[in-house]
């Protein structure tokens, strides 16, 4: 018989994550318009961002209000600041220096305003970017904020990761994380940064990934994902709280994000027969 439409099952309140920075500008107008929160993270507004969402899990939060910097003065009443990753690089840090952010954060960063970099903005912090392949057109001087020199080469890495924290930049030594990689370079640390995380690929390789500055409270790293974490995210947002005098947030109120991919699979396996597809397909059911 021909199924009622009243009969199909309807996902209520659902919505993935935007695809890549397409999202921003209205991510932009809604943190603008935030109001009532006691922490304010800047985020900077690169112009070929990457994996905004990466700042998602922040603004999730019930005591936090992003606010995407484009200018200097964006940066004043920061709390921390995270620059996100980007699809070209060399081009984004010409952009910070001309806007003058450049120097603006390490401003801040001398001023005690924690900063953290992932992928690509993990890589601006450093002393120097080589592109001996010409990848993005060529080498270029960093921020100078991490002892890190990152080398361009033809190979994409692209893993899933987990592991924990080794340096206490964000959270106490040991706290858990988990992400993927996905980034063009190798950067290397020297004797003024020591590694962020101790991570383990999904091919059972481990490594000691990302920097901590020695002098300034500034960190990168090249796991997006990091934020997701709730015991990192929030461990570090109590932080910025015990800076500005507050008390940390009851666990009550902290937020416990939830994969909205998780949830729609679970309705798929309620209403679909999942053997009978993977059947169909000739694959063989995983449990």
């Amino acid at each position: 018989p021909t199924r009622r439409s009243s009969d199909l099952p309807y996902l209520t309140d659902w919505r993935g994550d935007e695809e890549d920075s397409l999202g921003i500008e209205e991510a932009a107008s809604n943190a603008d318009a935030a109001t009532g929160a006691e922490l304010c993270m800047a985020a900077i507004r690169l112009p070929y961002v990457s994996n905004f969402t990466d700042i998602a899990a922040l603004g999730a939060e019930p005591d936090v209000a992003i606010r995407w910097a484009r200018t200097p003065a964006d940066l004043i009443g920061a709390d921390g600041i995270v620059i996100p990753g980007s699809k070209s690089t060399a081009d984004d840090l010409a952009w910070l220096r001309a806007t003058g952010l450049a120097e603006a954060i390490g401003a801040a960063a001398r001023d005690g305003v924690p900063v953290v970099g992932i992928c690509g903005g993990y890589q601006m912090l450093g002393r120097r970017i080589e592109d001996p392949l010409g990848v993005e057109g060529g080498d270029a001087d960093g921020l100078g904020l991490l002892d890190i020199t990152t080398v361009f080469d033809a190979e994409k890495r692209t893993v899933r990761a987990s592991g924990t924290l080794t340096g206490a930049a964000l959270a106490p030594v040991g706290t858990p994380v988990r992400g993927y990689e996905i980034h063009m370079g190798r950067t290397t640390r020297g004797p003024a940064a020591r590694p962020l995380v101790r991570l383990e690929s999904a091919d059972g390789r481990a490594y000691d990934d990302g920097a901590v500055s020695r002098e300034l409270p500034i960190c990168g790293t090249y796991l997006h994902g990091l934020f997701d974490a709730a015991a990192l995210r929030r461990a570090w947002l109590d932080r910025l709280r015990e800076r500005r005098g507050l008390e940390p947030l009851p666990c009550e109120a902290i937020s416990r994000l939830a994969d909205p991919l998780d949830r729609l699979a679970d309705m798929l396996e309620e209403h679909l027969d999942v053997a009978a597809v993977v059947g169909m397909m000739g694959l063989q059911e995983v449990s």
